[in-house]
């Protein structure tokens, strides 16, 4: 699913990198950008008969987790967003997947509205 790893080639910029992916299938949706980050899901039950509680589990076979072990730390971000081009980024909806073992942790800031229902008027954003 991924390419040869090349993150070898080159060095660490001692910031926080955003990998941004253009997602052009209508296939790959959220699930399928959290399985391909954190691993395939699977289901994790106990041995104790059919009334045993199941869990959902990430199998350790993702971008930023292979046998127990976090990997592409030099990322610290993923973007992903449906059809994205230049001119429709602003109106498309993306999403940020903050890499939990990120050797250079980015920590986004986003403005929220300083009213509640129009207090501090329409489009007051700090």
């Amino acid at each position: 699913m991924f390419p040869s790893n090349q993150s070898g080639r080159y060095e660490d910029p001692g910031l926080p990198i955003v990998v941004a992916v253009n997602l052009l299938s209508r296939l790959a949706d959220e699930l399928a950008v959290e399985q391909a980050l954190f691993g395939s899901l699977a289901v994790h039950s106990l041995r104790d008969g059919p009334s045993a509680p199941a869990t959902t589990v990430h199998q350790q076979d993702g971008f930023w987790m292979r046998q127990g072990e976090p990997l592409g730390t030099r990322v610290s971000v993923a973007l992903d967003g449906p059809n994205i081009d230049p001119g429709s980024f602003a109106s498309r909806w993306v999403k940020l997947w903050l890499h939990p073992w990120a050797t250079h942790p980015l920590e986004p800031s986003v403005p929220s509205s300083r009213g509640i229902g129009g207090r501090a008027g329409p489009g007051d954003i700090r």
